[in-house]
Parts: C-alpha cells; sequence; structure tokens
C-alpha cells in the first residue's frame, strides 16, 4: 500500500530498462581516448630515428660522430641498387667508394657533372 499523496509508476507506463548511454558518458569516455592517444603519439614520436634522406646524409652523420667520439666509424649504406662502405676517420676525412662522390680530403661532395665540390656545410 501507497501513503497517500504519492503515486505508484508501474514500469508498463515507464521503461524500466534503460538503453544507450548519455551525453556525460560519451563525453568522458571521448575525453579519455583523446589523452591515451596524445599520451601514446607523444611517446612513439621520441622513439623513432629521424630518417635518411639519402647516402649523403648518412655519410655526413657517421662524419659528424667520428669527429665528435675521436674514433673511426664504418657505414654501408645503399645507393645505386649496391651495398657500399664508407669509413670517417677522426680528422674528418672519409674514405669511400667512388659511387659516393666524396672528397677524401675535405668530406665534401664532388658534382661529377662539373668536375667541382658542391659547397655544403657538415
Amino acid at each position: 500500500m501507497t501513503p497517500p499523496g504519492l503515486f505508484r509508476v508501474s514500469c508498463q507506463a515507464l521503461p524500466c530498462i534503460r538503453h544507450g548511454s548519455t551525453m556525460v558518458e560519451l563525453m568522458v569516455t571521448l575525453a579519455l581516448l583523446s589523452i591515451v592517444s596524445a599520451v601514446a603519439t607523444l611517446a612513439l614520436r621520441g622513439a623513432a630515428p629521424p630518417p635518411r634522406e639519402d647516402a649523403w646524409s648518412a655519410v655526413m652523420h657517421a662524419r659528424g660522430r667520428a669527429l665528435r667520439e675521436g674514433r673511426a666509424v664504418t657505414i654501408r649504406v645503399r645507393t645505386g641498387g649496391r651495398l657500399v662502405a664508407a669509413t670517417a676517420l677522426p680528422d674528418g676525412t672519409i674514405v669511400a667508394d667512388s659511387v659516393l662522390h666524396v672528397d677524401a680530403l675535405t668530406g665534401q661532395r664532388r658534382d661529377t657533372s662539373l668536375g667541382q665540390e658542391v659547397a655544403r656545410a657538415p
């Protein structure tokens, strides 16, 4: 028996089972997903090594490393379908196959069409 002044609500008048989700629940879920994706993006961005443009970039990176560490650094790069080795010495000189077009003494790229060096800073 219900006390006077209160109405009894039956399940037939209003649905007792709730279907779907509220706008607040959707907003909270969206906020959590955006935070997780932002953290994952920042974590993965720092893990990937910077992309190399070409064999020249790899040789210049090895030269800089040899100058910093004071020891010879040997790398192998693929250029023109061939695997080529290049060694950067601690004094800045580079010993490499002629396919790479690198001047051994200066470490600068040689322009083969003009027979001259291209002025590029390491």
